[in-house]
């Protein structure tokens, strides 16, 4: 999902509508121009310019090294770039399913996931009807 990303930068949420904005608060953390964002990453600066200018999508080596750069797990470039959905917010549940699973001992974990799995299926063959 691309498009209208939230994230917390120096303690103001930002609304981020697409990745040249998302990386260019991050660059304006770091007070670098698209010339140390090139020189960091080890990429030429008309890269980085189509990064801005949208002329071209950004591909996978090319995230890797702007994930380098920024000293970023992949995932988050990737995320921001609309390459891997947005990871699911934990709520109170959640934590308490993935306690509930990591507690439990193999025999169960395949009964809860089974059931998971049952429900999840029903839920979606519902909706279709």
């Amino acid at each position: 999902m691309p498009y209208g990303n939230l994230y917390v930068v120096d303690g103001i949420l930002l609304i981020v509508d697409t990745f040249n904005e998302w990386l260019f608060s991050e660059m304006r953390k770091r007070r670098w121009t698209q010339a140390d964002l090139a020189q960091q990453a080890g990429i030429t600066r008309g890269a980085v310019s189509h990064l801005f200018s949208n002329t071209r999508k950004p591909g996978v080596e090319l995230l890797k090294a702007v994930a380098a750069a920024l000293g970023l797990p992949r995932e988050n470039v990737y995320r921001a770039a609309g390459l891997l959905e947005a990871e699911p917010e934990v709520t109170p549940r959640l934590r308490e399913w993935i306690k509930l699973f990591v507690d439990a001992d193999e025999e169960t974990r395949e009964l809860l996931l089974d059931h998971a799995r049952f429900f999840t299926a029903r839920a979606t063959r519902d909706k279709k009807s």
